[in-house]
């Protein structure tokens, strides 16, 4: 992440090795991010590969998980639905998953 045109960058730390990233439109500090699930997560169990979706607010200083078995991922808010007076919450988040937990 770099505040200053990249000047300086600094390296997000989600704990996780981050597959997609998404910026809000009109939050500067807000993201949203994707990882998929590893094999040494399931130590006692069997493996099971998925995409968990985490976002941020704090430039990712901190990271909130919020759903897995994610197959695609977008914001809810728009610059064009600004634009035309559209009133949609900041924190809408669209979200395609298997919500029987099982294809991975």
């Amino acid at each position: 992440m770099s505040e200053d045109c990249g000047a300086n960058i600094k390296a997000l730390n989600s704990g996780k090795r981050i597959q997609e990233f998404n910026f809000h439109p009109t939050q500067r500090s807000w993201a949203l991010a994707a990882s998929w699930t590893s094999c040494s997560e399931f130590q006692d169990e069997p493996c099971r590969i998925y995409k968990e979706l985490y976002y941020t607010k704090d430039m990712g200083e901190n990271w909130n998980y919020m759903t897995n078995y994610v197959f695609d991922f977008e914001w809810g808010q728009s610059p064009a639905a600004v634009a035309d007076g559209i009133s949609i919450p900041d924190d809408r988040v669209w979200v395609t998953r298997d919500a029987s937990n099982r294809n991975h």
